[in-house]
């Protein structure tokens, strides 16, 4: 691919991780009731590593990846990526600054989420015209790999149109 470091330095600085953060005590609600059988002498602890539970008592259960597209803190990732019922929200920029998210939209059809930080001066990448690509052409997808590996490239090709 043509000058693709350039285009990772110019775009990297606007993705975003998404952390998925849930209470402790939402945790342990979630056990779902036809397990409780299997267990006649009371369910087990749950016992999460102190190390794992941060000062407000939260633990991350989850995380994805997101991209700046506005100054002000306008923030698109996947729908998936935040689908976590009771769950709060934090996105860490790519210079380590954590900030809290409000979800503005989701649209499940398209998997595709709306986030706001509260945030000025953002990079934000540009968006381009998905209507002027062609099949077999390289692209770059650039992001947060699982939620756990930060900052990951991989090099591919439009497969297949409209999907």
């Amino acid at each position: 691919m043509k000058d693709a470091t350039k285009i990772i330095k110019k775009v990297m600085p606007t993705v975003v991780s998404v952390i998925i953060s849930k209470s402790l005590e939402e945790i342990e609600k979630e056990l779902p009731s036809e397990l409780m059988p299997l267990f006649p002498f009371g369910v087990p602890e749950i016992k999460i590593p102190d190390d794992k539970i941060d000062a407000h008592g939260m633990v991350q259960v989850g995380g994805g990846s997101g991209f700046i597209v506005s100054v002000d803190g306008v923030i698109l990732t996947n729908k998936h990526v935040i689908a976590e019922p009771n769950a709060q929200y934090t996105v860490m920029t790519s210079d380590g600054k954590k900030y809290p998210a409000e979800i503005l939209a989701r649209d499940p059809l398209e998997d595709i989420a709306i986030l706001k930080i509260k945030g000025t001066r953002l990079p934000a990448a540009k968006l381009g015209d998905s209507a002027k690509i062609d099949l077999g052409q390289d692209v770059l997808a650039i992001g947060n790999s699982l939620g756990v590996f930060q900052n990951t490239v991989s090099a591919g090709i439009i497969s297949g149109m409209l999907r």
